[in-house]
C-alpha cells in the first residue's frame, strides 16, 4: 500500500513539465487524479503516455486558471466524478521575462491572474469541499525559487511567487483547525521541456550549474518527491511552509 489508494488528487497545469510528472507520480501511487490545462488535447496526450484515457481513476478537462468559472467547473467535476477532493496541487503558471519598462499590462495581468489569483480561487474551491466533509486535506502550491532570489527582468513573476508564499501561510492558518494543511514547493532550475531551448547551449547549462551550490540542475522527480511528502502522512504536522527544492539556488542572489 502506498497511502494514496482511494485518494483524490487534483493537478492544474498538468499537460507538461512539472505538472505532467506530478500527475503521473500520484496516478502510479494509486490515486484518482483530476487533471486540467488550457488544452484538453495536450493534457490527454500527456496522460496517454502512462495510462489509458478511459481509466476510471483519471479525469481530464480544459480549465483556464484566469477564469473563475473554469476553476469552479474543474473542482465540481472532480467532486462529481470521484466524490471528494483530498489533495490539490496548484501548478498552472507562466512567465514573461523582460525588462520592466517593456512589460505590458497584458503580461502583468496574465502572470498574476494565472498564478496568484488562480491559485487563490482554486485553493478556495478545493477547500470548500474539504471543509464540508470535515476530513482535512492538503493544498500544495508550486511556487518558484524566484520568490527568494533577485533576477533582473523577472519582477512580475518573482513578486507573484512571493505572494504565493504569503498566501500559503495565510490559508494554512485559516484552515488549520479543519485539518487542511497548505504548503508550497519552490523549485529551482529544473529540467523541463519548457526550458530545454534556453539550456541547449552547453555554456548556459554550465553557468547555471556553477551557480547552484549542489552543482546541477534539478529534475521533475525531485519536485514530485516533495509533493508526495506534503500530500501524505509524513508531513502531517507541517503546514504553512515553503520548501525550496533548488539545490541551494535560493542562497544565491542574482
Amino acid at each position: 500500500m502506498t497511502g494514496f489508494e482511494n485518494k483524490v488528487v487534483l493537478v492544474t497545469g498538468a499537460s507538461s513539465g512539472i505538472g505532467e510528472y506530478l500527475a503521473r507520480r500520484f496516478y502510479e501511487l494509486g490515486a484518482c487524479v483530476a487533471l486540467c490545462s488550457r488544452s484538453k488535447e495536450r493534457v490527454d496526450k500527456a496522460v496517454s503516455a502512462y495510462a489509458p484515457l478511459d481509466d476510471p481513476r483519471i479525469l481530464t478537462m480544459t480549465a483556464d486558471m484566469t477564469k473563475p468559472e473554469d476553476i469552479r467547473a474543474f473542482a465540481d467535476a472532480a467532486v462529481k466524478r470521484f466524490g471528494h477532493i483530498d489533495v490539490l496541487i496548484n501548478n498552472a503558471g507562466l512567465s514573461h521575462p523582460k525588462p520592466t519598462v517593456e512589460v505590458t499590462e497584458e503580461d502583468f495581468n496574465v502572470t498574476v491572474e494565472t498564478k496568484l489569483r488562480g491559485y487563490f480561487f482554486m485553493a478556495a474551491a478545493a477547500a470548500a469541499d474539504m471543509l464540508k466533509r470535515q476530513e482535512g486535506g492538503a493544498v500544495i502550491n508550486i511556487g518558484s525559487v524566484q520568490s527568494a532570489t533577485v533576477i533582473p527582468g523577472q519582477a512580475v513573476y518573482a513578486s507573484t511567487n512571493a505572494g504565493i508564499c504569503q498566501m500559503t501561510r495565510s490559508l494554512a492558518r485559516e484552515w488549520g483547525k479543519a485539518g487542511i494543511r497548505v504548503n508550497c514547493i519552490a523549485p529551482g532550475s529544473i529540467h523541463t521541456p519548457e526550458n530545454a531551448a534556453r539550456y541547449a547551449d552547453p555554456a548556459v547549462e554550465q553557468a547555471m550549474c556553477e551557480k547552484i551550490p549542489l552543482g546541477y540542475r534539478g529534475y521533475v522527480e525531485q519536485i514530485a518527491d516533495a509533493a508526495v511528502f506534503f500530500a501524505g502522512q509524513a508531513s502531517s504536522y507541517v503546514t504553512g511552509q515553503t520548501l525550496y527544492v533548488d539545490g541551494g539556488l535560493s542562497l544565491i542572489q542574482g
